[in-house]
């Protein structure tokens, strides 16, 4: 068929294993985050429970030195060099930890696993941003106060102010910390919930998206399977057998691609078996006239044969409108002054369907041409066909003039349909002449009238 081809099956092949694609990789992805996320969970967990103990560890150095504070210069330097470095190393690793809790805390997962998380933001979490706020201002608060006790004299700290300041506050910053690990705690819970139905939802929409990738699949191979049995009923002699034709994608450009063959095999061969019993050839294009109807859907038939010694073609059938007017110039010249007939007339010289698309402006445009300018008085045509018409040993020359009315043009599968048939049926209209018949082979079944189910 001469019909542009649609790509709709191909877009949607291509859309469902693109979105198979991102779902499968989605949930693999998502469940790969959450195992990585659960690591790091415990991981913060750690070294949360770390930092509790090392608050607790700042109250005991406090406490010990107040129960051991120096009581000349030696010792107190000497506390100085030691007890003094040892707290800024305290204060430093508790610092690093703090931090790093943080930056993990606020770092959790990749984008697809935060964006799923993002939609499941609740109280707890809330409570937990707050936990985390306030445990990183009571840090700063903690270190500003230590530092103001301790003194701007580097050389010479105020250790016991220093110490007392760490026993008397330490047990804040501890709870400060427990009720973060606490908050965190109680988000993982509820998190590892989550997690756990997600993930369960997740290997769902997998299996169900792979399901319905191959039922997809399926009803594709089956749509080719259908053409398939089509084509062998056709070729076990079923002809005319129609399948429906569905969705207007490739699959279905190919069965209205069979079903046009179909069709078309079923008119040449009823039509040929036809004309085949045909004994004038005025019954032989009657016969033609009425089974084209609906495939050629032609206004006027006429057969013009030529003379004997192939001067000139005379008009002597004709079929559609204009069959009771009296034609005056029913003649064609061979050897003709009009450019149009002399074209008509060449055609059973080539062998080759001529075709005029426009039959106003030729007939005004070619001087002598009587018999087109009166065809276009009585049929009021605007195109036609000259199919040629040359028995075997061409012994008998006519040509078939197959016209169109306004606003009717031939489509290419027409011109190919009478260009292929225009040997068979050149014998058929000359043996009708003698009565005698063309050896056509009939089909070994009947046309079945049923349809493949949708």
């Amino acid at each position: 068929m001469s019909s542009s081809v649609s790509f709709r099956l191909r877009g949607i092949v291509l859309s469902l294993f693109l979105v198979l694609f991102a779902v499968i990789f989605s949930a693999l992805s998502y469940l790969n985050e959450v195992g990585d996320s659960q690591g790091r969970h415990y991981l913060i967990l750690a070294e949360l429970t770390q930092l509790d103990d090392a608050s607790k560890n700042f109250k005991q150095r406090g406490e010990y030195y107040l129960a051991n504070a120096p009581r000349d210069y030696e010792s107190y330097f000497r506390d100085v060099a030691v007890f003094h470095r040892e707290m800024q190393d305290d204060i430093q690793a508790f610092e690093f930890k703090l931090q790093r809790v943080l930056n993990e805390q606020a770092n959790q997962g990749g984008f697809i696993f935060q964006s799923i998380q993002g939609l499941f933001s609740n109280k707890r979490e809330l409570l937990l941003k707050q936990e985390v706020s306030r445990s990183s201002e009571h840090w700063r608060l903690f270190k500003q106060k230590l530092a103001e006790a301790l003194g701007t004299n580097k050389a010479e700290p105020r250790l016991e102010w220093g110490a007392q300041y760490i026993v008397d506050n330490a047990d804040a910053l501890s709870g400060q910390l427990v009720g973060m690990i606490n908050a965190y705690r109680s988000l993982l819970a509820e998190r590892a919930v989550q997690n756990e139905n997600l993930a369960k939802w997740a290997i769902i929409i997998t299996a169900l998206s792979l399901l319905f990738g191959m039922a997809f699949m399926q009803w594709i191979v089956w749509r080719i399977g259908r053409t398939a049995a089509a084509c062998e009923r056709v070729a076990n002699g079923d002809f005319g057998y129609q399948l429906e034709e569905g969705a207007r994608d490739e699959l279905g450009s190919m069965t209205r691609a069979f079903n046009s063959l179909s069709s078309r095999v079923s008119l040449v061969l009823g039509l040929l078996t036809k004309l085949n019993t045909a004994r004038q050839p005025g019954e032989a294009l009657s016969a033609f006239w009425k089974d084209s109807a609906n495939y050629l859907n032609a206004d006027w038939m006429g057969l013009m044969i030529q003379s004997s010694d192939g001067s000139h073609l005379v008009l002597t059938h004709q079929q559609g409108v204009a069959t009771t007017q009296k034609w005056q110039h029913r003649r064609i010249e061979v050897m003709s002054e009009s450019k149009l007939e002399v074209q008509v007339a060449s055609t059973l010289n080539s062998g080759d369907v001529y075709q005029c698309d426009n039959l106003v402006a030729e007939a005004k445009g070619s001087s002598g041409s009587l018999f087109f300018r009166e065809l276009l008085q009585n049929t009021m045509l605007r195109s036609f066909m000259v199919v040629p018409l040359v028995n075997h040993d061409k012994s008998w020359r006519a040509v078939l003039i197959v016209g169109k009315g306004a606003h009717k043009q031939f489509s290419l599968d027409q011109y190919d349909l009478l260009n292929n048939l225009a040997p068979v049926i050149g014998s058929i209209f000359a043996n009708a002449t003698n009565n005698r018949k063309v050896a056509i082979k009939k089909p070994e079944r009947q046309i079945s009238k049923q349809t493949e189910p949708a």
